[in-house]
């Protein structure tokens, strides 16, 4: 993990794994929208004080939203159908 991630959630370019640097990172809370992300990307939840992830087929964290994060989880998913990220505590 890169150090500057500490504390963010981090999305990683198309293919590549953690142990490369981010392509996006989200410290605020609320919704980060997406364009041009497709295919399978590893996504880390770094956060700290019970902030929490989620991943929204809407822009502006609309629409179906799924994979609740919760702090030090991560996973590979398709983000052809992920246009935000939103940060939140639950």
């Amino acid at each position: 993990m890169d150090q500057l991630s500490v504390g963010a959630v981090c999305l990683y370019p198309e293919g590549q794994g953690p142990e490369s640097s981010p392509s996006h990172v989200f410290w605020s809370y609320g919704a980060h929208n997406l364009s041009g992300q497709y295919n399978r990307h590893w996504i880390i939840h770094n956060q700290y004080g019970g902030a929490h992830a989620k991943l929204c087929n809407g822009y502006n964290g609309t629409g179906t939203c799924h994979h609740d994060m919760a702090p030090g989880t991560g996973w590979s998913t398709d983000f052809t159908p992920v246009n935000s990220v939103v940060l939140y505590l639950p």
